[in-house]
């Protein structure tokens, strides 16, 4: 697992067209949420990105893959969010995790 002290930079064509599917207030540190839209992205193998709006990360994806992402968004980030991951996920948030 790489550890950056920063996200990737938000996909720019993704941010100028795609369309907001969630608005997260606490995504549990950037590089936690990075890698459960990364994984979501691969799962619904279709682009999804998310940059910081107001405190808040705004997750994008293209108008035309919308229903997919969501649907990913639905089986990789929502259940991690909440606390409910799948068996064998690794729920820690960015600031407690032991290098």
């Amino acid at each position: 697992m790489e550890n950056r002290s920063e996200p990737m930079p938000c996909n720019s064509d993704l941010f100028e067209n795609g369309v907001q599917i969630a608005l997260i207030g606490d995504c549990g540190g950037s590089n936690h949420f990075e890698q459960l839209i990364q994984a979501a992205s691969r799962r619904a193998g279709v682009p999804i990105d998310w940059h910081f709006a107001g405190g808040r990360a705004r997750v994008l994806a293209y108008e035309k893959d919308a229903e997919k992402a969501e649907e990913a968004m639905n089986m990789e980030v929502h259940p991690v969010l909440r606390g409910g991951a799948p068996v064998g996920t690794v729920l820690v948030r960015e600031e407690e995790r032991i290098l």
